[in-house]
């Protein structure tokens, strides 16, 4: 498989990958929705936008240590999924700050990206010599040679079985009635920036960044922030936010 037929069997992969989650995501009951079709919609707009640049941007941030000298244009064509999700994450919550709503909107998200992952890293285990994916060698009895004859870390199947580990907790949990609002979708990031954290040391990536001793890649450092975010601040910011919608609803109740 050349560099063109890897890049074309990637990118049909990838829409198959968005197409499923869509599906998955439109099967999915809307009586329990605590938003409205349109408001839902603008969310789902949001967050794709902030998806779309936050994964380009911290793309080219992570291939720029690698490949100093290509073209920005090559560079921006990059993207990673840790960007496309805290992308999106950023995205959605400021758009609800500025429409003055408060309650979580990541819970229905769960199944689609957990479906979209599992399907987009087959893609990235078939292309990993080309795509940047590909593990470092490995001896384990798993490892694979994904086409340069060096046996390496599956490290794309390694993340298919924790996106469906952690998915199963997830339906686990809930079962036992614990259904807080929006505690899903926090459990799931902060589950998968925790295993990209790791996962990364099983790349050959450029680490420019050093904490205490140890080694950090731009994705690195972006899931520590992320997992900072949704462990502290995300539960914070939606009280916040609570509070303001309340405070909003009574000064319009006082005007009325």
């Amino acid at each position: 498989m050349g560099p063109t037929t890897a890049y074309l069997t990637h990118t049909i992969i990838e829409c198959i990958a968005y197409a499923v989650a869509w599906y998955v995501y439109r099967r999915q009951s809307g009586n329990d929705d605590v938003y409205t079709p349109s408001q839902r919609w603008l969310l789902v707009i949001a967050g794709a936008v902030g998806a779309f640049v936050g994964a380009h941007i911290l793309g080219a941030l992570d291939v720029m240590m690698l490949a100093p000298s290509r073209p920005l244009l090559a560079l921006l064509m990059e993207r990673t999924i840790v960007g496309g999700l805290l992308g999106g994450t950023l995205a959605t919550e400021v758009m609800k700050y500025l429409k003055g709503w408060y309650r979580s909107s990541g819970d229905r998200l769960v199944a689609p990206l957990v479906a979209a992952i599992s399907i987009g890293r087959i893609g990235c285990q078939i292309t990993a010599q080309y795509d940047g994916t590909m593990g470092m060698p490995s001896n384990a009895p798993w490892a694979l040679d994904i086409g340069d004859g060096i046996p390496r870390h599956p490290v794309s199947l390694y993340e298919i079985l924790v996106v469906v580990i952690l998915y199963v907790l997830i339906r686990v949990y809930r079962a036992n009635g614990h259904r807080a609002d929006g505690w899903a979708f926090r459990m799931f990031m902060t589950g998968y920036l925790l295993w990209r954290l790791f996962a990364e040391w099983l790349k050959p990536v450029a680490q420019p960044f050093e904490f205490g001793g140890i080694a950090l890649s731009f994705i690195q450092v972006s899931c520590v922030l992320g997992i900072i975010y949704f462990i502290a601040v995300a539960p914070k910011l939606a009280e916040f936010q609570q509070r303001r919608a309340q405070s909003i609803a009574s000064r319009r109740s006082d005007i009325g």
